[in-house]
């Protein structure tokens, strides 16, 4: 059986979104809840390389099912929009340890 068939492409494309989801659900949840992310120079590294919109198997699902799926589509790129914001807390946002929010200024770093 050949695992990479036009049939396989979506089922992989789909549990590919299931843990990408998962992560970044895991991550905002840290954020939000503790109000700090646990090792995030590593997490802030893996964020910036792995967009799902880039993910070649992600692209190859996009191209193929043309205009089917847009909700699933919007949905894609709205996990990417958390992605990015996932991004922008970890670099930019720093909560101490009384919860107040400390915001680093860009030339203030």
């Amino acid at each position: 059986m050949d695992w990479e068939d036009a049939n396989d492409v979506q089922s992989s494309f789909l549990s590919k979104l299931t843990i990408y989801e998962a992560d970044l659900d895991s991550y905002a949840r840290q954020a939000a809840n503790r109000g700090k992310i646990r090792n995030s120079k590593e997490l802030l590294q893996y964020l910036k390389a792995n967009s799902l919109l880039v993910n070649p198997v992600a692209a190859k699902w996009f191209d193929e099912s043309g205009t089917t799926c847009s909700s699933l589509k919007s949905y894609v790129e709205k996990l990417d929009y958390l992605r990015l914001l996932l991004i922008e807390f970890i670099e930019n946002y720093e909560i101490d340890a009384e919860g107040e929010s400390s915001y680093k200024e860009e030339n203030n770093e």
